[in-house]
């Protein structure tokens, strides 16, 4: 069976799905405990070692907390600090070799 799309000019496309696979620069996992008090951790993998920058931000994207550090290669943990942090919605973004990827997590 193939499939196809048509144009505005109804010329029929073979539709091929391709799946690119590339090296994982990094990858931000969910923060435990979830939802937090005090504390939280946030792991992530960073496929070569470099600096990374985290950041803590409310649900308006206020800037809470930032941390950055220069780390090897593998599985890094973060101990993030609540003690300072609104209850409520807050996003914590990785940014690392020009990639970035953000979660929420819950503060109560």
């Amino acid at each position: 069976m193939v499939s196809v799309a048509y144009d505005q000019g109804l010329t029929a496309h073979e539709l091929i799905l391709e799946f690119r696979t590339g090296p994982t620069k990094l990858l931000l996992l969910a923060n435990k405990p979830d939802p937090f008090h005090t504390e939280t951790y946030v792991e992530f993998y960073l496929s070569q070692a470099g600096e990374y920058l985290l950041e803590v931000n409310d649900i308006n994207g206020k800037l809470l907390q930032r941390r950055q550090a220069v780390v090897p290669a593998g599985v890094q943990q973060v101990i993030v600090d609540g003690s300072q942090l609104p209850a409520g919605v807050l996003f914590y973004k990785l940014t690392f070799a020009g990639q970035s990827v953000t979660r929420r997590m819950v503060k109560f």
